[in-house]
């Protein structure tokens, strides 16, 4: 398999992003990511790739079954951001998907000082995982007619 940043003990690998990861992932993308970007006015199916190309770095996790689990990346804009969009992988993997996440998140937000960005006040799961992660989180603010908490983790 080329491109293999890592693998996990789990047999999951770590990849430089494609676009044929992007189509997958988006073919079987997560209800909530689908609402969150709906939300920002991005049609799901036009929002890897995109998401890619602004990133000064993106990954793509597979499953240890060759299925795109998650697409990650993170960047600099108007500040360094951190963003990663789905499939029901994640849900299937989810014991082994947390035992890895986390220092990559914290490898984004050490590289950069620290990562943000915006999460609808809907997606608990994620807000959750990102808790976890040490985010801190802004009060809801409306964007767009929807509710999102902006985020921030320093590390």
């Amino acid at each position: 398999m080329p491109n293999v940043v890592e693998r996990t003990p789990e047999g999951h690998s770590i990849l430089i992003a494609t676009k044929e990861h992007a189509k997958e992932l988006t073919k079987g993308m997560r209800d909530m990511d689908q609402l969150e970007c709906l939300s920002v006015g991005v049609d799901p199916s036009n929002a890897v790739e995109p998401s890619m190309a602004c990133s000064d770095m993106s990954f793509t996790v597979m499953t240890k079954d060759n299925k795109v689990m998650a697409i990650f990346g993170a960047g600099q804009a108007n500040e360094p951001f951190v963003w990663m969009l789905g499939t029901n992988q994640v849900d299937r993997y989810a014991k082994d998907f947390l035992k890895h996440c986390r220092n990559w998140v914290w490898a984004f937000a050490s590289f950069y000082g620290s990562v943000s960005n915006r999460i609808h006040v809907d997606n608990l799961v994620c807000i959750k995982w990102l808790k976890w992660c040490g985010a801190e989180f802004s009060e809801p603010e409306s964007f767009k007619g929807e509710l999102f908490r902006k985020f921030k983790i320093t590390k």
